[in-house]
């Protein structure tokens, strides 16, 4: 079963779309057990091979909502091209200190490419190295 929705999963979400009202729903009151379903889905949903428009506002503000609600970190990794500099700078803490390797180096790749309208990252390398170089150790 697991095998059968992890193939047809990403073919599903990609034709109800960002905007699709049971997603939105889904994210803004996740039943118990939902969260790898939908970080699987906002994997798929900012895809840059099958991305073809900028992800709803409304989904955007869903997922932030329970970023808030939860502290998991995973929930804004697809959307870290897309932020905003002073909420990605100000999120490198948390990435540091939750993330494993691997996922920590997409996350920085993330951040100094960019994505949709923020085309050439949105940080520069500099600001990142700073932001690293002036984190406390201790927290």
């Amino acid at each position: 079963l697991l095998e059968v929705f992890h193939t047809h999963l990403p073919g599903l979400i990609r034709t109800i779309g960002s905007g699709s009202p049971y997603l939105i729903e889904l994210i803004s009151s996740p039943p118990p057990g939902s969260m790898e379903f939908i970080l699987r889905s906002l994997d798929v949903l900012t895809d840059p091979r099958s991305q073809q428009q900028p992800l709803d506002q409304n989904l955007l503000v869903a997922v932030r909502r329970l970023f808030e609600s939860t502290s998991e970190i995973r929930l804004l990794l697809p959307l870290l091209g897309t932020l905003p500099r002073a909420e990605v700078l100000a999120l490198i803490p948390r990435l540091v200190r939750d993330l494993d390797k691997d996922r920590l180096k997409q996350a920085w790749w993330d951040i100094l490419k960019g994505t949709g309208s923020v085309q050439g990252g949105v940080v520069q390398p500099s600001e990142l190295l700073l932001a690293l170089h002036t984190l406390d150790p201790v927290k």
